[in-house]
């Protein structure tokens, strides 16, 4: 069933249906090339396909888009740029779903998969291909809204890694999605200023805005009732950080020390981790649990809610 959360703007609103813009899908792979159904219409809307092996290391974070087009393969875990290929990711995108081929990274037989499923849509997620020129310059995009994230890759030159802004980190600031280093507070030519409802701007620097060279973008909205980008501080002990919703998706990630981009979903269970920034396959860990307005979070562990250290989260409403 879809939930259609109506968001009141001046009077007005905005439907954002989110079963029809983001799914969590999982399989289990089968050694064959294969089509997954999710009922989202992926070659009519557009958007982003994500997977990830649930089962074994050395497995990258696969990310196919309709920008590019089927076979262009970029890794959240990566500094490369994008990889061509017709053998391995996503084969191509439906209006139920998508097609994965027999690898290890997609659908080996005997391994179990996630894929989460970001479509295009007002006040959700847009993704969009841009190319630097060596100067700070506004790229137009089509939120709605101001983005409450926004994760970039040059695609161009590898070695490069992505540049992560995030709306309570602000401008001059970023995170590095392949790695696990605190924010840098302090590098004036990547996110020179605030995103809008219909610009978000880059600097000169070779990961996002450097002459000759082409970038992925994938936005996030901040939405009432939808998806909320936010930030806690750890306690070291239980507490709960409200997001006006129970979500079905959780990042997390530490901004003022070091740890992992680690990912919950209500379809693997919430004691199910991932992450972003590693090829590694899923933990078990009793952290975190989906609560009717937010998500609870334990423990002291720095990835999650140690006592003092800053932490920002993406979380997208459950649909009903």
């Amino acid at each position: 069933m879809m939930q259609q959360i109506l968001l009141g703007y001046g009077g007005g609103g905005v439907d954002v249906d989110i079963a029809s813009l983001f799914d969590v899908t999982t399989w289990a792979g089968n050694g064959d090339t294969r089509a997954i159904d999710n009922d989202l219409n992926i070659s009519g809307t557009g958007g982003l396909v994500w997977i990830k092996n649930r089962d074994q290391d050395n497995n990258r974070n696969t990310l196919c888009d309709t920008v590019r087009g089927i076979y262009q393969r970029i890794s959240s875990d990566l500094a490369s740029a994008t990889i061509s290929d017709n053998f391995s990711a996503v084969a191509g995108f439906r209006t139920d779903g998508f097609v994965v081929k027999n690898t290890t990274e997609t659908n080996a037989s005997g391994n179990d998969y996630v894929a989460w499923c970001f479509l295009k849509g007002e006040n959700f997620f847009d993704c969009l291909q841009y190319n630097g020129n060596n100067s700070n310059q506004n790229i137009s995009h089509n939120l709605g809204s101001a983005p409450g994230m926004i994760l970039i890759k040059n695609i161009t030159t590898n070695s490069t890694n992505w540049k992560v802004f995030h709306k309570s980190l602000g401008a001059n600031k970023y995170l590095t999605l392949n790695a696990t280093s605190a924010v840098n507070a302090s590098e004036t030519d990547v996110f020179p200023s605030a995103p809008t409802s219909s610009v978000f701007t880059v600097g000169s620097d070779l990961t996002t805005g450097s002459s000759n060279n082409s970038y992925m973008a994938y936005l996030f909205a901040d939405t009432a009732g939808a998806i909320k980008t936010g930030d806690y501080t750890g306690t070291g002990s239980s507490q709960t950080i409200s997001c006006g919703f129970q979500p079905q998706f959780l990042m997390i990630k530490a901004s003022s020390t070091t740890g992992d981009w680690v990912v919950f979903d209500a379809s693997r269970g919430n004691t199910k981790e991932l992450h972003w920034n590693l090829s590694d396959n899923e933990d078990t860990v009793s952290v975190i649990t989906f609560a009717s307005s937010g998500f609870t979070v334990s423990g002291s562990s720095a990835d999650h809610n140690q006592n003092g250290a800053d932490y920002v989260f993406m979380a997208i409403a459950a649909s009903s």
